[in-house]
């Protein structure tokens, strides 16, 4: 009995649990998200948070000298430490801090340490004049962070993702003639334009001839739709359903919630198309912002991922400068990336997926940049998203001339992977349906178009590429349209 005493009763278990039940919650947080982190992160991530909690019990002990009330004090500045941001986000919702501080985002911060100075101040004083020893109330304060260290331990244990696959693998096994139609065999470029619906739903509900663009890429020799669709309405389904040709083997009644982002980024990355290609020598080159070595401005998601809740972004943010991400330079850098091609030898399958028109709405229609954030997250403003669209087009324009100039012969895709989806003031059904739309522009240096409907769906592009220029016999797959986005929760 003493020693269970000893070892539970006047022992604070509990500073060294805390930081535990954090890591786990963050890892199970993290565990389904798109943002790839590594082992390596992972263990630095809790590391990090270990040993900072632990060096605030420390500094709590050397300030009382006596375990339990070290253990009752540091409570508090852990809990801030680790779930700051938490705090903050709920404080900033409160009315009265949004009528007392206008510049919200910056004297919240005081006003938070401030009130952990106040708290930790007053306990400190109330622990040092106490003469209790504290004893049983250290045991339920271990028995209370005991219990929610194995809830959050079950719970991540218990985390099961769902499985996903190709539907339609029947083309990797077949061959593609080394030099199709008396000709080397061409790069091969997937541009994708980030939520750009149809020229049909421009016109509907913006008001908007799409004309300009449509006819300069077909003045240039491109096959333009104005009525293509999408298969899925989220971009990772899309991209790698139309990368491998291939519905995702997936049902209506799956918990879509416990896919993990990262293997859908797998079946992008080593794509069925890159298989099939592989006899040709093809390489992938990819430039979007889930290749983070491709656009360094995005590395910043790994802090993002893991430490966005804690103290230390905040000191990281502030004091060392780590900053949100460039938004403004992703898209360049990408254009940049496609035009150093020309010093490599291929042949590549690129994929290249600008993060725009879809939102943050960064450029007016001219390309000047925006700043305001007001501006840039105004997520269903219609009117943003469509100057963004006019300034994409300025840009496709740019990336169409810099292919040409490195090789007229290549094979050209340029498609959006969903529509806007966020058409609030229309019906639901309206919005759904306009969701799955998307701009969908091919050129083949043979002209063959043959076939070619206007509703063409994203992922029989590539079947009808191969079909027309490569002559193989793809079935092309009954046109489906699966919800893997809800954007009726923007209402």
């Amino acid at each position: 009995m003493k020693i269970f005493q000893n070892r539970f009763i006047d022992f604070p278990w509990y500073p060294f649990l805390i930081p535990f039940i954090f890591i786990l919650n963050e890892l199970r947080l993290v565990f389904f998200e798109y943002t790839v982190t590594t082992q390596s992160d992972k263990i630095l991530f809790s590391t990090v948070i270990f040993f900072s909690n632990c060096l605030i019990f420390f500094i709590c002990y050397i300030l009382l000298k006596n375990k339990n009330k070290a253990g009752i004090l540091s409570v508090i500045p852990i809990i801030f430490f680790n779930w700051y941001f938490d705090i903050f986000n709920y404080l900033i919702r409160l009315d009265i801090i949004q009528e007392l501080f206008l510049n919200i985002s910056t004297r919240i911060h005081w006003i938070i340490l401030l009130l952990l100075m106040i708290i930790f101040v007053i306990v400190y004083y109330l622990l040092k004049k106490s003469l209790e020893k504290f004893s049983y109330f250290n045991m339920y304060l271990n028995i209370i962070f005991m219990s929610y260290f194995a809830i959050e331990l079950y719970q991540y244990i218990s985390l099961e993702k769902l499985d996903i696959s190709l539907s339609n693998t029947e083309i990797s096994q077949q061959k593609i003639p080394m030099e199709p139609n008396g000709i080397e065999s061409p790069d091969i470029y997937f541009i994708v334009f980030d939520s750009y619906t149809n020229n049909n739903n421009l016109k509907k509900y913006w008001g908007f001839e799409n004309s300009d663009i449509s006819d300069y890429l077909e003045n240039k020799g491109f096959w333009v739709s104005d009525a293509g669709a999408s298969n899925y309405n989220g971009t990772e389904f899309s991209i790698a359903a139309t990368m491998n040709a291939s519905y995702i083997n997936i049902n209506v009644q799956d918990d879509l919630s416990k896919v993990k982002y990262t293997d859908l980024l797998h079946l992008i990355q080593n794509n069925q198309l890159l298989y099939i290609l592989k006899d040709l020598s093809y390489g992938l080159k990819e430039f979007s912002v889930s290749s983070p070595k491709s656009i360094p401005h995005m590395r910043f998601h790994v802090i993002e991922n893991l430490y966005y809740r804690t103290f230390l972004y905040l000191v990281q943010e502030k004091i060392f400068g780590v900053k949100e991400p460039d938004y403004w330079n992703v898209n360049s850098t990408i254009t940049k990336n496609i035009n150093s091609l020309k010093n490599e030898k291929g042949p590549f399958l690129v994929y290249a997926h600008y993060s725009f028109p879809h939102f943050p709405y960064l450029f007016d229609s001219t390309g000047k940049k925006i700043t305001d954030k007001k501006i840039c997250f105004d997520i269903t403003n219609k009117h943003y998203f469509l100057n963004q669209l006019k300034y994409t087009n300025q840009v496709m324009k740019e990336v169409v001339k810099s292919i040409f100039e490195i090789d007229k012969k290549s094979i050209i895709i340029i498609q959006g992977d969903h529509g806007f989806r966020l058409l609030t003031d229309e019906s639901s059904e309206e919005m759904a349906k306009e969701g799955y739309s998307v701009f969908n522009a091919i050129y083949l240096p043979n002209g063959n178009y043959t076939g070619f409907p206007d509703t063409m769906t994203t992922v029989n592009t590539f079947r009808y590429v191969f079909n027309n220029y490569f002559n193989t016999s793809w079935v092309i797959l009954e046109n489906k349209k699966i919800k893997v986005f809800y954007p009726e929760l923007f209402r």
